[in-house]
């Protein structure tokens, strides 16, 4: 133990030499803007822990600002209904150099805490100590933005876990419209709509860019059971491109930053409530096709961006040949009981039919309203190989 404290204290002294503060102070924000991961040091005596037991560490600079890949959130509790949500305060907030510690501002109290002390900077690799055993490196991020993707729509969903872990979904396009539901732990539960500033959405779009979502795989899994399932969805020319399924969150770090990323729009817009049943969406339930003996269920996020379609299509009394009989299958994901409130629906709906375009929702009082979404969802995004056979165990 002796030997490893006189090694540490070495290393501090060394890298110490590198970062002369008083010589350096204006500089210090420049060399630090951009993006840094935590970099493990790779032994053969143990895996690095998954990243739902230890998140990863990553943040980036930008002028006086700091962004955190895992943001600021905590627990919130009514202690007469005793309810729980999750407060979001966003993942970004500011900071200041003291001397050779880094300071960042609280956005739960607004007070200045310390947060690392400044051992050395290179042009690549940022060396921060939390205390004086305490030490860690950090690498810089390097993007071609030339060379990634864009899309015109990217939708986010959380399904819930064993626990307090927000269901939501959220639909942000490229011209800055954004779609809410909060279904369970969510400060704001239901659904809403907002126009967020455009700034707001290359800052979003700019996070699953870097996240090279093309080429990543379609499913993430980490084993244990209770974990949530995060997927996103990518829609380019109004057509489905890429759907990603995180079990677990254990996809890549610029993935999982751009999770976070997405969330600030939660607490940066000024929000629109949406009726219920406009259209009929129930709690907790994904739109699924039923075609004769096979059934295409969809993906939570590919669920909710249907929705987003059927909330701007248009209204008509087309008369058409139904192809699929459409209905809702469960959150098998999330097992616990309805959490926060009840979603009261104005009507029991008794079927819907569909062609793909047309979508005629029959409610069991006799009223009916078709929706023309102009286009058919299920042959632009799907093909007959992402239909299954219907078992027993499917609704």
């Amino acid at each position: 133990m002796k030997t490893r404290v006189t090694i540490v204290l070495i290393t501090v002294f060394l890298f110490s030499c590198n970062l002369d503060t008083e010589k350096h102070q204006d500089n210090l924000s420049s060399l630090l803007n951009g993006e840094w991961i935590f970099y493990p040091e790779k032994t053969n005596e143990f895996l690095p822990p998954p990243p739902t037991a230890f998140p990863p560490l990553a943040f980036g600079f930008c002028d006086d600002k700091i962004e955190f890949l895992n943001g600021f959130t905590k627990l919130k509790i009514d202690t007469i209904t005793w309810e729980r949500s999750i407060i979001n305060k966003g993942s970004i907030t500011t900071y200041e150099i003291r001397e050779d510690s880094i300071f960042i501002n609280s956005p739960f109290d607004g007070k200045w805490e310390f947060k690392w002390k400044l051992i050395a900077i290179h042009p690549d690799t940022l060396i921060l100590a939390e205390n004086d055993t305490m030490i860690f490196k950090m690498v810089r991020l390097k993007y071609n933005q030339d060379t990634l993707p864009s899309f015109d729509q990217i939708v986010y969903s959380r399904s819930g876990c064993y626990g307090y872990c927000p269901i939501l979904d959220i639909a942000v396009s490229s011209d800055n419209k954004v779609y809410v539901q909060g279904e369970g732990y969510v400060d704001s539960l239901g659904f809403f709509s907002a126009t967020i500033d455009s700034c707001l959405t290359n800052f979003i779009f700019s996070k699953f860019r870097k996240a090279d979502v093309l080429n990543l795989d379609d499913e993430y899994s980490f084993g244990p059971t209770d974990n949530e399932a995060i997927t996103t969805t990518y829609i380019k020319n109004g057509k489905i491109v890429k759907t990603i399924v995180d079990y677990g969150k254990f996809s890549t770090i610029e993935l999982l930053w751009a999770y976070t990323a997405i969330e600030n729009v939660l607490t940066k817009a000024d929000w629109n409530r949406i009726p219920y049943d406009e259209p009929f969406y129930p709690k907790l339930h994904y739109y699924t096709f039923y075609k004769d003996s096979l059934i295409l269920v969809l993906e939570k996020s590919e669920s909710f961006y249907l929705w987003t379609e059927l909330r701007k299509a248009n209204l008509c009394e087309k008369k058409f040949l139904p192809k699929y009989n459409v209905w809702f299958s469960g959150n098998y994901i999330y097992w616990g009981p309805d959490p926060n409130e009840k979603r009261i629906h104005k009507n029991k709906i008794h079927e819907i039919k569909s062609d793909g375009r047309f979508f005629t929702f029959q409610y069991e009082n006799g009223d009916s309203v078709t929706y023309d979404i102009g286009y058919n969802f299920i042959d632009r995004n799907f093909t007959e190989d992402d239909f299954k056979i219907k078992t027993e165990y499917d609704f």
